[in-house]
């Protein structure tokens, strides 16, 4: 065995295999990948959002600018359950690592993605980037049911 030691990245590694591909957190986490990544065009991107929000995203520049221009951004693996079909999952920066939270720890926040669970649209879907958005404000097609997280 060599000097390595486990570390919290080990940890936040570990958390982020074993969630499960539909889970929220692995769903923001794609959908960041392909904005910083500019793997995707706008109609590709449009398959990570809720049909309703498309307007507000426009051709996605505001937020790829956003994300680009933070320091070391990555998606938090500390996520607020907002009701059982609504989740804020933050984007930190300054992170040189994936973003695990410890319980308490003073995170710097880049922004939110607002995910709500659509399952008329396939799964869990982002609303919205920046605040959390109010649950009033988010079309919601199955209001307090979603698969367990």
């Amino acid at each position: 065995m060599g000097n390595e030691s486990w570390d919290d990245a080990d940890d936040a590694r570990v958390v982020f295999e074993t969630t499960p591909m539909g889970h929220p957190t692995r769903v923001a986490t794609e959908f960041f990948a392909n904005l910083i990544g500019g793997n995707l065009h706008e109609v590709e991107l449009r398959a990570f959002i809720t049909p309703e929000s498309w307007a507000g995203w426009g051709d996605f520049e505001w937020i790829r600018s956003r994300l680009t221009e933070a320091d070391r951004p990555v998606i938090s693996s500390g996520i607020e359950i907002a009701a059982p079909d609504v989740v804020y999952v933050p984007v930190l920066k300054g992170y040189d690592g994936p973003g695990y939270v410890q319980p308490g720890e003073k995170v710097d926040v880049v922004g939110v993605f607002t995910m709500v669970w659509r399952p008329d649209a396939g799964g869990w879907l982002a609303f919205g980037f920046g605040y959390p958005a109010s649950l009033s404000d988010i079309p919601r097609t199955s209001p307090g049911v979603a698969p367990p997280l």
